[in-house]
């Protein structure tokens, strides 16, 4: 565990809290690629998480992993983004880095994946997102998810086996 700080640079100067603006730099980027699978606003969706975290700091700083609150919640933002905008099924299309697979340069095959991948239901999709693009523990994606171990692998399991069928996958590929 890593020991973070709830004290600002000079007391008094409204200065971001050290510990957490060392975990903004070291996460931002990771929670925004995480956050553009589920909302068309990753952005927004983890600026307001790190809002959440500066408004609650002297108490997040003192959780023993600071970095999955502030994961829980800019996932939590991200999904009512997406409630919002009604744009969870176009959302999950950014699964893909957008360095490996931009549109210019996407093939049939990650727009294939992307498309079964949008197609799953909700719990599955944020399930596939956390763990493979997130990469994520199973117990990291449970506690995102509010949900048990068991809940997300059997998500998993069920994703991979729709997946399966969606996309044609032969025994011999595997």
């Amino acid at each position: 565990m890593t020991q973070v700080s709830a004290t600002s640079r000079a007391a008094g100067d409204g200065a971001m809290p050290v510990g957490l603006e060392a975990l903004f730099r070291s996460s931002y980027d990771g929670l925004v690629r995480l956050a553009s699978a589920i909302t068309d606003e990753p952005r927004d969706a983890v600026q307001d998480a790190f809002v959440e975290a500066y408004r609650r700091w002297p108490q997040v700083c003192t959780y023993d992993n600071p970095a999955a609150w502030v994961r829980r919640v800019a996932v939590n933002k991200a999904l009512d983004r997406a409630r919002r905008r009604g744009s969870e099924r176009r959302g999950i299309a950014r699964l893909v880095h957008r360095e490996l697979a931009a549109p210019e340069t996407a093939t049939a095959e990650r727009l294939d994946v992307r498309a079964a991948i949008s197609a799953l239901p909700e719990r599955q999709r944020l399930a596939v997102v956390l763990y493979y693009l997130g990469d994520l523990s199973v117990d990291e994606v449970a506690e995102t998810m509010a949900v048990s171990a068991g809940t997300v692998k059997a998500a998993l399991h069920a994703a991979r086996s729709r997946l399966e069928r969606l996309l044609e996958v032969d025994d011999d590929a595997r």
